[in-house]
């Protein structure tokens, strides 16, 4: 039992009823979050509340409710069917009703969805429009304005439903933290998506945006016999280019986040350029997270990307959990406790020139170092070129494998400094990662690289080339008390990348969009 100045006289009732040591009296809280992540579903038989503002939290909560008639949210609980309504008060009824939900687990699952999805409706950014329609009408009114044919404040306001491609999954948080900042403002993501005609002749009474990510794997043909790919690629992506064209006409809104114009792994082909000029005619709104991408967007797709928004790339602060111990990973790894350790991580393409780091690691002029490369290879030639360093240089380990997100944190935290190799001056999710976890981190001098690491306030910058990078791992290496203060400033740097304020933002051009 959460709430209440005074519990002693329930807390004596409970006694009586012989159920006190199963019932804790909480009292007032600051941080009744924390009960609600704990708790199965929420109880309210109020016999008096013209609003019950909980109701809402714990259905944002995702918690089934269970509540009395008389409650003034309950219309918006029994509506959106996001628990059960009770006329009857009574002991008995009530407890017959608990009994019931809690033996169907899977309708409380339908009931938590359905209030996520209700109070979406209900954040305090839909408040504020409609109060702020209100305010308008009553001016217009009292000033003797004809009111607009279209009147904000006269339509529900209603959550958007959003598509992603490609769909949401894997282990980058990247989409998952954008949608679920995204959901208290008005947008729901929508699962299953696909560019198929099929699926949006089905969903499109159901979805309103259509957001793309990576847009490759939707005109590259990437299985097969060799011999066949570029044919097949070529009309997979005149196909694409048509399923676009279906989405325009069948009323969708296109969104388009450039991480990168072409993809990155290769130099871009005529079938890349094709692609990302058709996708970005089709796009009603294209973001990017940086103004060389933005800049490189405009010059390569023309016209269509002028009216481009850049919105920063969120950070990920308090995504992943802490670990084990830095000694017990270090112990796993083989790496000295002594040894200042460099880290490179993620997935180890031949773009992020991995190459060029053992190089640089190898002459480097200092005593008692360390390198962990740790990722998921995608070419054979870099795992064979990881391989002959690995067994030239004793202090290089090598752990090529995926990294689940419960190993994150305790890799980064037995590590010192992250090396960052990529040199193109593209936006970099794995760059933005390091900072957030409290390492500096030793980058190419790029626009978007320097940014994010403060003009080497955070960390080190190299020119790509292999006598640069060295300098910067002899440098990070000499000083560790330097490099432990530009770790402790890249955490508070990224700290400021909300996001909230990325929510914010582009739920601002997603609303534009759907609203013209």
């Amino acid at each position: 039992v959460v709430g209440g100045s005074d519990p002693s006289c329930h807390r004596r009732q409970a006694e009586q009823l012989g159920v006190g040591p199963r019932v804790h009296f909480v009292g007032r809280t600051d941080h009744p979050e924390r009960y609600f992540h704990d708790a199965d579903l929420l109880v309210l038989p109020t016999k008096n509340d013209p609003w019950a503002n909980v109701l809402l939290e714990a259905m944002a909560a995702g918690l089934p409710i269970v509540t009395s008639a008389v409650a003034g949210a309950a219309g918006v609980v029994r509506s959106h069917g996001a628990g059960i309504v009770l006329d009857d008060l009574t002991p008995t009824v009530l407890r017959a009703e608990l009994r019931t939900l809690l033996a169907a687990p899977e309708r409380m699952t339908r009931h938590a969805a359905a209030g996520r999805h209700a109070a979406a409706e209900y954040s305090v950014e839909s408040n504020a429009r409609a109060t702020l329609a209100t305010y308008e009408r009553v001016l217009r009114e009292k000033r003797g304005v004809r009111p607009a044919l279209r009147n904000v404040a006269a339509s529900p306001i209603r959550t958007r439903r959003i598509a992603t491609l490609p769909r949401l999954g894997g282990m980058n948080p990247y989409q998952r933290l954008l949608y679920e900042h995204l959901r208290p403002l008005g947008f729901e993501l929508v699962s299953g998506a696909r560019l198929q005609v099929s699926w949006l002749w089905a969903a499109r009474p159901d979805v309103d945006l259509i957001h793309i990510h990576w847009p490759q794997a939707l005109y590259t043909y990437p299985n097969g016999p060799r011999l066949i790919r570029p044919a097949m690629s070529w009309l997979k992506l005149a196909t694409f280019v048509l399923r676009l064209r279906a989405a325009r006409w069948l009323g969708y809104r296109l969104v388009w986040t450039i991480h990168q114009v072409y993809p990155h792994d290769r130099a871009p082909s005529l079938r890349d350029r094709l692609a990302a000029r058709s996708l970005a005619r089709a796009a009603d709104v294209l973001i990017a997270h940086d103004e060389t991408t933005a800049e490189s967007s405009r010059r390569e797709l023309g016209t269509s990307a002028s009216g481009i928004a850049v919105i920063p790339h969120g950070s990920y602060v308090g995504t992943y959990p802490p670990g084990r111990s830095r000694r017990d990973v270090r112990r796993e790894l083989g790496v000295p406790d002594s040894a200042f350790t460099f880290l490179v991580f993620g997935e180890l393409r031949a773009h992020k020139e991995v190459t060029r780091v053992l190089e640089a690691f190898r002459t480097a002029r200092a005593h008692d170092l360390a390198l962990v490369i740790a990722g998921m290879p995608k070419d054979a030639d870099t795992i064979s070129a990881l391989e002959r360093y690995a067994s030239e240089d004793a202090r290089v380990r090598l752990k090529l494998e995926f990294v689940h997100p419960e190993h994150v944190a305790e890799l980064f935290a037995a590590c010192d400094a992250v090396v960052a190799p990529r040199t193109d001056g593209g936006t970099s999710g794995s760059l933005i990662l390091g900072p957030s976890l409290g390492l500096p981190t030793i980058a190419a001098n790029r626009p978007v690289y320097a940014e994010v690491i403060a003009d080497g306030e955070c960390g080190w910058l190299f020119e790509p080339n292999v006598l640069s990078l060295r300098a910067a791992i002899e440098e990070a290496a000499a000083d560790p008390a330097a490099a432990k203060a530009k770790g402790i400033a890249a955490l508070d740097l990224m700290a400021k990348r909300s996001w909230d304020d990325v929510a914010r933002r582009t739920a601002a051009l997603l609303a534009a969009s759907v609203d013209v």
